[in-house]
């Protein structure tokens, strides 16, 4: 999903994040059976078949790959290195159109200056739920 370039339609976009959610969702069913009898999971095994098949049938949309921004980039040295700031921004790059670039250039700082994944989740998820009680705030 980090390379996924954003000149892909809205469609593609669903693709990869469908073929994503299930692949993780098969990952934690499996963490979850365990591998004791391997007999007793053919449908798990099923699982692991069709998730690698929609991978394969899904991987011409991300042609060519978007690049992932670096610890040697420069493009993040402008950015704040404090991690409630980068997360604020981050909510203020989602209020508006077309920050695809700098949402992803934030999120990439949080996680080189070492900052806790667990935090930028919990913003992330918090974006996704102020926008689902009907507005953006």
């Amino acid at each position: 999903m980090a390379r996924f370039g954003k000149a892909n339609e809205h469609s593609d976009w669903e693709t990869a994040h469908h073929v994503f959610t299930y692949a993780n969702a098969v990952h934690q069913i499996l963490a979850r059976i365990g591998t004791t009898d391997i007999d007793d999971h053919v449908p798990a095994i099923r699982c692991v078949l069709h998730g690698a098949m929609a991978l394969y049938v899904a991987r011409y949309l991300n042609v060519p790959p978007a690049r992932i921004p670096s610890e040697e980039s420069e493009q993040l040295d402008d950015l704040p290195i404090d991690g409630e700031t980068i997360r604020t921004a981050l909510l203020d790059a989602f209020d508006r159109q077309r920050q695809i670039d700098l949402a992803a250039r934030l999120a990439a700082r949080h996680q080189m200056v070492g900052h806790s994944p667990q935090a930028l989740i919990a913003t992330l998820a918090r974006a996704v739920l102020r926008k689902d009680e009907g507005g953006w705030n």
